[in-house]
């Protein structure tokens, strides 16, 4: 038992207590990709001319399609790419759509093609999470699932505070302001750490 333990202890060490975990913490726990909106964009989509039946049919079973086939699409990323650095290229993309919502005319039109590619790409994010995970992760050991189980709990601390985040957003300057307020932090929060992965090898 003192072996398996004395085992444990090292690997929870090897892949907490680094340097190496700082940038991939961060990933889990920075505003990136964190999907807050999803659940506040029902409550605005009357701002964008969108009505009852037609909301609950988008943010229902087309966004869970959507998401699907976001996440299928994750697995057309090229392995040769690290996935923390894959990570940070679909959380900017996600960021963008939200430009759609953020910038464009309040209309219905907007209001279709902004939540589809802002499910779609929050699913590609998801899939890529889980990614990111397994690199920080490295080698799974005698204690895998329960450090794997420790790190996938840091992706709700974005969602929490992002939550917030948008509302706050939303009180201060109306729906322009909860989906901006989400764009501009995912996409400082992505940028800054792709900047870090791409200066850094693999080790």
């Amino acid at each position: 038992l003192g072996r398996t333990l004395r085992r444990i202890g090292g690997e929870f060490k090897a892949t907490f207590l680094c340097w190496r975990a700082v940038p991939y913490t961060l990933t889990l726990v920075f505003p990136i990709a964190s999907g807050a909106a999803m659940g506040l964009l029902p409550g605005v989509a009357q701002d964008y001319g969108v009505n009852g039946h037609q909301m609950a049919w988008m943010n229902g079973l087309a966004g869970a399609l959507l998401m699907g086939a976001g996440a299928f699409a994750a697995t057309l990323i090229s392995t040769r790419i690290r996935a923390s650095v894959a990570y940070q290229w679909v959380a900017l993309v996600n960021a963008a759509t939200l430009g759609v919502l953020w910038l464009g005319p309040l209309r219905p039109s907007s209001y279709y093609v902004g939540v589809t590619l802002y499910l779609f790409t929050t699913g590609t994010a998801n899939a890529m999470f889980t990614a990111v995970i397994l690199e920080f992760l490295g080698r799974s050991g005698k204690s895998g699932s329960g450090r794997y189980s420790i790190i996938n709990s840091l992706g709700n601390v974005p969602v929490v505070y992002m939550t917030a985040m948008d509302g706050w957003g939303d009180k201060r300057w109306g729906v322009r302001g909860l989906v901006g307020t989400e764009a501009v932090l995912g996409a400082v929060g992505a940028a800054g750490l792709l900047g870090y992965f791409l200066t850094r090898g693999r080790g």
